[in-house]
């Protein structure tokens, strides 16, 4: 949208004088400082700002992504670029799906590079994974999901490196449900070798099932995701815990998955329609 702006300039400064409003679909970045110099070849950049809730719906259409629900705002201060290295010395938060994910020690290297490097940690907060599943096309599982990524290094926006935990808060307050399709999918990327057999059982007349708690970790370094679950089991760990008849548990046993191989999966199974129950 319109703005205006008053700003000081030189051959080798710009400074903004007031404050800077951008309308952007229906928030706004409002922009407190902005200073910009080049004394001789390194670019400086010294940025505070506060972004006005800009709705995820709109946004992820304008740039041909899958429909977010929520917002995306927060307060982003102390942003400084120099030598070739961005800062962000607060967090930035992100309002989806009805919870929260705040972003948080982020530091960008070699951006104008062939190949930058990205750092941060990411902390997620009573995500509802009704609607998660649902924009993704997963499989439909009802209830909460909290977590974090901590230590996320992209190295040309690809990850290489983080430990992720991400599982069933404990006072979640949804109801806990997980469709047959769901089912299939989890076994599939857990490597449970179960995937396709919920379909040639009597537990294919029902459409979802009753579970206690889900989650898995990974840590990823080398190219190598080292798998866990939220708890053990034997000779293995419960990535869906069930509770109640029809009960289903999803446990899995490969704890090394090549991170290439884990993505191509998740791919196919997002873009893929609902298997045939035979």
């Amino acid at each position: 949208g319109a703005s205006s702006v008053k700003f000081r300039l030189d051959s080798h400064y710009f400074e903004l004088v007031d404050h800077l409003t951008i309308p952007i679909f229906d928030g706004a970045l409002l922009i407190n400082e902005l200073k910009i110099e080049k004394p001789k070849k390194d670019l400086k950049i010294k940025f505070d700002g506060v972004m006005k809730p800009i709705s995820m719906r709109l946004l992820s259409q304008a740039l041909d992504l899958p429909e977010l629900s929520g917002s995306l705002g927060g307060i982003i201060p102390n942003i400084t670029y120099e030598e070739g290295v961005l800062n962000v010395g607060g967090s930035i938060l992100l309002r989806l799906f009805d919870g929260q994910i705040v972003i948080s020690h982020l530091r960008l290297s070699g951006l104008l590079g062939y190949a930058p490097i990205l750092e941060t940690d990411v902390i997620l907060k009573k995500i509802n994974l009704e609607k998660l599943t649902k924009t993704f096309s997963f499989g439909r599982i009802t209830g909460g999901l909290e977590g974090s990524i901590k230590g996320l290094v992209m190295e040309n926006w690809q990850p290489t490196a983080f430990n992720a935990v991400l599982k069933t808060p404990k006072d979640d307050s949804y109801k806990h449900r997980i469709s047959q399709r769901a089912v299939e999918n989890i076994s599939d990327l857990g490597g449970t070798g179960a995937a396709g057999a919920l379909s040639r059982t009597f537990l294919s007349m029902f459409e979802d099932f009753i579970y206690s708690q889900l989650g898995f970790s990974c840590k990823l370094a080398n190219g190598i995701c080292q798998m866990n679950g939220v708890i053990p089991a034997k000779d293995g760990f419960y990535l869906v815990k069930g509770w109640g008849l029809p009960r289903i548990d999803i446990i899995g046993f490969n704890q090394r998955i090549e991170w290439a191989q884990f993505i191509q999966q998740l791919q196919a199974i997002t873009t893929n329609g609902a298997p045939e129950i035979k």
